[in-house]
């Protein structure tokens, strides 16, 4: 397993481990990105980078909180190489709205 990959539904030795930037498909075949995003003032701002990754390809849901600067971005993935391959695109578009965007390591 990549160090900065964790499944998001799995056994209580796998919770344990470091908390990464992207979670392993659940059962749904889903993948949990976790961004931090610099620059945001206001709701306005988390409400435009929700809307704008709410249209990216393959994303199912996002969560972006003002206060913790974070953004957890869930998408529909195989696997966990197929969400690293959207990372860069989803990044992308937070970055074309201003703001700064890099992967969260907790």
């Amino acid at each position: 397993m990549l160090p900065f990959l964790r499944p998001q539904r799995s056994s209580t030795a796998l919770m344990l481990s470091l908390r990464p930037v992207i979670f392993a498909a659940g059962l749904d075949d889903t993948v949990e990105i976790e961004l931090k995003i610099e620059g945001m003032m206001c709701g306005g701002c988390t409400g435009r980078v929700e809307e704008a990754l709410k249209n990216v390809k393959d994303v199912c849901q996002v969560s972006v909180n003002l206060e913790t600067k974070l953004a957890l971005i869930e998408v529909r993935a195989a696997s966990q190489l197929d969400a690293l391959a959207l990372l860069p695109s989803i990044v992308d578009v937070v970055k074309e709205l201003g703001f700064e965007a890099e992967p969260h390591f907790s």
